[in-house]
């Protein structure tokens, strides 16, 4: 499956995406979500990970 993600700031009532060359001639379902700016980050409990590991294995 194929993802796009983007983020925008809104800023009036309609958005245009350019859609890569792949998605078109198919069915694609969007969902917009709010972002809140106010979200602090998640604490990973300590699990004995090595130091930087998420930073060097997520995406």
């Amino acid at each position: 499956m194929q993802a796009l993600r983007e983020i925008h700031q809104i800023t009036s009532n309609t958005l245009i995406i350019s859609v890569p060359e792949a998605f078109q001639n198919r069915s694609v379902e969007i969902i917009m979500l709010a972002l809140d700016e106010n979200t602090s980050q998640v604490s990973v409990p300590n699990q004995n990970w090595p130091p930087d590991f998420f930073e060097k294995t997520a995406g």
